[in-house]
């Protein structure tokens, strides 16, 4: 049975890179590379949706920059307010993401919230499917 879950309801804002989601409890062995391989799949997935809403307008080096940012300040931001709002801290997040991918890679405000919206959803699937795939409930 699926339950559905709030960010009311969540401790943390839902990251893919977060350990804690998933059970882990160390960054020492897999939890370590769980979160290096998660970082460099993110950055991946927001190169590939630069591309491909932003078709031609971006480079390689401007949005694996805007990636290791968001990367970085989602951490920051996660760890700093989940204390105060728990999971809705992944509002903030989106919006420095936003604003990150709008100024480092020179995209228009509507193409940039698409993107971070595209982002975070996947990152969210992403959660959502491994907590279905780890429990047996799939």
């Amino acid at each position: 049975m699926i339950v559905g879950l709030s960010l009311f309801a969540l401790q943390k804002a839902p990251l893919n890179s977060d350990i804690q989601f998933l059970g882990l409890r160390s960054l020492m062995g897999v939890g370590g590379a769980y979160v290096l391989l998660m970082y460099f799949i993110n950055v991946s997935v927001l190169r590939l949706l630069c591309h491909i809403i932003a078709w031609g307008q971006t480079e390689l080096r401007e949005v694996v920059f805007a990636g290791v940012l968001s990367e970085i300040c989602g951490f920051i931001i996660s760890e700093g307010l989940s204390r105060y709002i728990g999971g809705l801290s992944i509002l903030p997040i989106y919006v420095v993401t936003v604003v990150i991918v709008m100024v480092l890679c020179d995209l228009s405000v509507s193409k940039s919230a698409l993107i971070g919206l595209v982002y975070y959803a996947y990152q969210a699937a992403w959660l959502f499917l491994l907590k279905m795939l780890l429990s047996g409930a799939w």
